[in-house]
């Protein structure tokens, strides 16, 4: 019964994709010295608890717009052993391999391993054989692993756990010695800001992840956007991935929110927002700024300091993909009087710290500000 569900469910599956063939492109620009590639480095297929093929993983993923996957069957949890009996750990990642460079898409080799709580759920990816990591001792298991090159992370930090949820000390063991490299900050459809703030402490890599078991359509709907990391890289190739990952290029895109590192969230929004021109209406001093977005995401501004004689709205979304009309009430009455003066403010949906967001300055017309700008 078991078998005949999975089989109906990747067949309703391959009949849409093959139907619509269409991908939805995710727009974040790339920043200077880096392009922005997309990914999920959490999922599952048939081959532990997932219910799909996974060749179905990689077809979600051309179409949801992700440049980069990984398939993270458990090691140590299989759901269908009975129904899908197969001995080699590295299965799940060759049956979908020529399927992914078909579609253009980087699929990386990786696992989940499960332990109880602590340390819980970590994943292992760029790994070269899974096999040898079916080990008893966790520090051997992820010893080896690391002698194969992989990337190490602490997945749903908060899994089985109560609030407030703890750091461990055997995770502290593990980070020291160089066994520890990432932490998911999102989760299927949880943020977890103490995990940002691990990450903030201990230098770790932060990632958004769908953890999909089931298909991305039952998840995840317009309404409810897939997660997604975002990877700066140097290119598009999988070692290049992995570099990055290792670096700690990375940020999180969620629910029309951006989580990451200042730097790379400056770089993203100066490489999506443009102000243009001023229309001047002379005789009513009124400016119209108008303020181009080409990336996804709604920006949502919050003014920080006051101009001295003119009127700017206290808050501010600059919509994704658009070009925004912000009214301001000015009074300059010709436009050789005309000076720009950088305003200050607070974008509430890119996320730099907990309970933290980022700083930025726009060009907008007025005489002088009230208070420094830094």
């Amino acid at each position: 019964m078991k078998t005949k569900l999975l089989l109906i469910a990747s067949l309703l599956l391959f009949y849409k994709v093959s139907q619509a063939q269409v991908r939805n492109e995710i727009n974040i620009p790339d920043i200077p010295g880096y392009v922005t590639l997309k990914g999920d480095f959490h999922t599952h297929s048939v081959f532990s608890d997932g219910r799909v093929w996974p060749t179905i993983r990689v077809f979600e993923a051309w179409r949801d717009g992700l440049d980069v996957i990984a398939i993270t069957d458990h090691i140590n949890y299989k759901l269908f052993k009975e129904d899908v009996y197969n001995i080699d750990e590295n299965h799940s990642y060759e049956l979908a391999k020529s399927t992914a460079d078909m579609l253009g898409i980087i699929l990386i080799n990786g696992v989940e391993i499960n332990y109880e709580v602590p340390p819980g759920h970590l994943n292992v990816l760029f790994i070269k054989d899974a096999n040898l990591l079916m080990q008893d001792d966790i520090f051997k298991t992820f010893e080896e692993a690391k002698n194969q090159g992989a990337y190490i992370q602490w997945n749903h930090p908060g899994y089985k756990q109560t609030k407030p949820i703890q750091w461990f000390d055997i995770l502290t063991q593990l980070h020291e010695k160089g066994l520890l490299d990432g932490i998911e900050v999102y989760t299927s459809k949880s943020y977890t800001p103490e995990a940002l703030a691990w990450a903030q402490e201990k230098n770790l890599t932060i990632t958004a992840n769908s953890d999909i078991h089931f298909l991305v359509d039952m998840y995840h709907a317009e309404m409810y956007q897939r997660p997604v990391t975002l990877v700066f890289a140097k290119n598009k190739s999988a070692g290049s991935v992995r570099e990055s990952l290792l670096a700690g290029r990375t940020a999180v895109f969620f629910e029309n929110t951006i989580v990451g590192k200042k730097e790379f969230l400056l770089q993203l929004f100066e490489a999506s927002v443009k102000v243009l021109e001023f229309p001047l209406n002379t005789k009513d001093s009124i400016l119209y700024v108008q303020i181009k977005n080409s990336s996804d995401l709604d920006f949502e501004l919050e003014l920080l300091n006051p101009v001295k004689g003119t009127r700017i709205p206290g808050e501010i979304t600059i919509w994704a993909n658009r070009t925004t009309m912000i009214k301001v009430k000015t009074p300059i009455r010709e436009r050789k009087d005309l000076s720009l003066i950088k305003v200050r403010f607070n974008v509430k949906n890119l996320i730099v710290a907990p309970n933290e967001s980022l700083e930025v300055e726009l060009p907008f017309p007025g005489i002088e500000p009230v208070g420094s700008l830094k």
